[in-house]
């Protein structure tokens, strides 16, 4: 019997072509309403992080900590540290 993965019936994904086959997008859908989305085009990409009023003050990484604070929102990575610009954009590289 297959078990199911919880983690990615949760999710929903969609890929899609917006005009040729140069320019598409990916949007990654979560439970709580949160949602990731990568625009990609030929010159670049833009990548769109949206949470939901539930989780202020529940999250932290790369985004921030999405608590209104912007003086704490370099976390270095694996730590518990605010770091300098600099030294955040290393311990996430």
């Amino acid at each position: 019997m297959h078990k199911m993965n919880p983690l990615r019936n949760a999710l929903n994904i969609f890929i899609g072509t917006l005009c040729d086959y140069v320019e598409s997008v990916l949007q990654i859908n979560m439970p709580s309403g949160a949602y990731v989305k990568m625009d990609v085009h030929a010159w670049g990409l833009n990548l769109y992080g949206f949470a939901p009023s539930e989780d202020f003050n529940k999250t932290s990484g790369l985004c921030g900590t999405f608590d209104g604070n912007t003086e704490n929102d370099y976390v270095i990575q694996g730590q518990n540290r605010i770091g300098s610009l600099s030294d955040f954009v290393e311990s996430w590289r």
